[in-house]
């Protein structure tokens, strides 16, 4: 044997006790790693089946149920759920499979935050799946988040998430998954539908307060971006940078939350309320009646009406062999914008929750829309005259 393959043979050797050595660290810490593409499922369920979702944190609950093959917030009254959302939690646990398996004993749950809540210390996030019957088809404890360091970072070396701990019930199976798993909300309002109110190309735009200061109306004319305020006296002027945000803001509403259709008017304040009412050029009418401020958000509930145009009137310069295609596209738009009175008239049967940020730039003063008047400048000192 020469030298060159005494040295092969000893490097040989020298990777494979670092493999043996690195094999036996593992199973010193109670870890056998799982086998790539073929890793066993973490959970085993007819997902076809699935008609319940319950998540329960130590602090919140959400119950998701398939009504009518609609899925629903039950703890909102039923309100639309995001079915993306809900479908998309449901495969993601049917698809779960251990990254590793943890040979661990229940008293060491508590460490991995695999506690049912509400049956010790460091309980973790319990997601029940059920059938229609309400019968459990399978219950899992998301745990605590995995990290690992990882080098050439900017800003140094840091830790980066690397999956998550999960116990499948009943069973004492721990294993750590890839996913972290941030999808398992137990928050109620995390799960709601968010299609909303769509108020687009706003031709007015005005506010009915509780105080005569509160009252004004903005107009402006198609393809014009200068809004003109109604009434305005001959030495008002209105300040077209801050109400040039105001179309947009109204056309980009959203919610956080709902609240039962039966409030109480005088603790949401919407028995006195401040009303914000748009109207579009496609003569759709917005009315929404905005309560007293919660927390960062305003109790707001919707009316939507539509004086629908549904004659066309040619024009002067119209071709006859126009007239078919133009009649073709007008009752295509009208379809469309009785379709969406359709949509938002839903919107009537619940109160939102709408954050301030979007509502305050509306609920000024009319002299807050004005632009500010500059001080006359003070005349110059008569020049004294030669002796």
């Amino acid at each position: 044997m020469n030298r060159k393959q005494v040295a092969i043979l000893l490097a040989l050797v020298a990777v494979l006790g670092g493999i043996a050595l690195f094999l036996q660290k593992t199973k010193r810490g109670g870890w056998t790693t799982a086998a790539g593409p073929g890793a066993q499922k973490v959970l085993d369920f007819p997902i076809n089946d699935v008609a319940r979702v319950v998540i329960h944190s130590p602090t919140s609950q959400v119950q998701l149920a398939k009504k009518s093959d609609v899925w629903t917030v039950e703890d909102r009254r039923d309100y639309p759920a995001n079915f993306d959302q809900v479908s998309a939690l449901i495969l993601r646990l049917w698809e779960l499979r251990a990254v590793q398996e943890a040979k661990v004993g229940p008293s060491q749950f508590s460490r991995l935050e695999l506690v049912e809540p509400g049956r010790g210390d460091n309980p973790g996030t319990l997601v029940e799946l059920k059938d229609k019957d309400d019968k459990n088809l399978v219950r899992i404890i998301a745990g605590k988040s995995s990290v690992r360091k990882m080098d050439g970072l900017p800003g140094g070396p840091r830790n980066v998430p690397a999956g998550r701990y999960v116990l499948a019930l009943p069973s004492e199976k721990v294993s750590l998954v890839a996913e972290s798993l941030t999808e398992i909300s137990p928050r109620p309002e995390s799960w709601l539908k968010r299609d909303f109110i769509k108020i687009d190309d706003p031709a007015t735009i005005s506010l009915t307060g509780q105080v005569a200061p509160r009252n004004w109306t903005l107009t402006h004319t198609k393809g014009s971006t200068d809004w003109k305020l109604a009434d305005a006296k001959p030495n008002e002027q209105i300040d077209q940078q801050k109400v040039s945000t105001l179309p947009s803001l109204i056309s980009n509403l959203n919610f956080t939350d709902v609240l039962p259709p039966d409030s109480n008017p005088q603790e949401s304040g919407l028995d006195k309320p401040e009303i914000l009412t748009v109207q579009t050029f496609d003569r759709f009418t917005y009315a929404l009646r905005i309560g007293k401020p919660s927390g960062e958000n305003y109790p707001v509930a919707i009316s939507v009406n539509a004086d629908l145009v549904r004659e066309r009137t040619p024009s002067q310069e119209e071709k006859p062999e126009d007239k078919t295609k133009l009649d073709q596209e007008f009752q295509a738009h009208l379809k469309g914008l009785e379709q969406k009175v359709t949509a938002e008239k839903e919107y009537e049967k619940r109160i939102y929750l709408i954050s301030k940020s979007s509502l305050d730039p509306f609920l000024k003063d009319r002299a807050a829309l004005l632009a500010e008047k500059k001080p006359k400048p003070a005349p110059s000192p008569s020049p004294r005259g030669k002796r």
